[in-house]
């Protein structure tokens, strides 16, 4: 594979009312689900349960690969390597 130019990544822009547009269609699904009866809300801090915990099992399977590179021990087949840079870019 062949790299002929090499470019920097599109500054993020922001998105006025982002913020508040996810509260807002938050607020007009409950409701709408208060109209029809059953309720079901989710905080923020549920949220950042879910969140926290992918992180740590993140931070666990990178330790473990990290580990098995030191020793020696970890085998990359470069069939299954292969397999998906051609599903990636066909």
């Amino acid at each position: 594979m062949k790299i002929t130019e090499l470019t920097q990544p599109t500054p993020l822009q922001k998105v006025e009312g982002a913020a508040e547009g996810k509260t807002g269609l938050a607020e007009k699904a409950a409701a709408a689900a208060r109209q029809k009866g059953d309720v079901v809300e989710l905080s923020a801090t549920l949220d950042q349960q879910g969140t926290a915990q992918l992180e740590e099992e993140q931070a666990q399977r990178a330790a473990s690969i990290k580990n098995r590179l030191q020793a020696g021990a970890y085998q990359v087949s470069s069939r299954a390597v292969a397999e998906k840079m051609l599903a990636t870019y066909s």
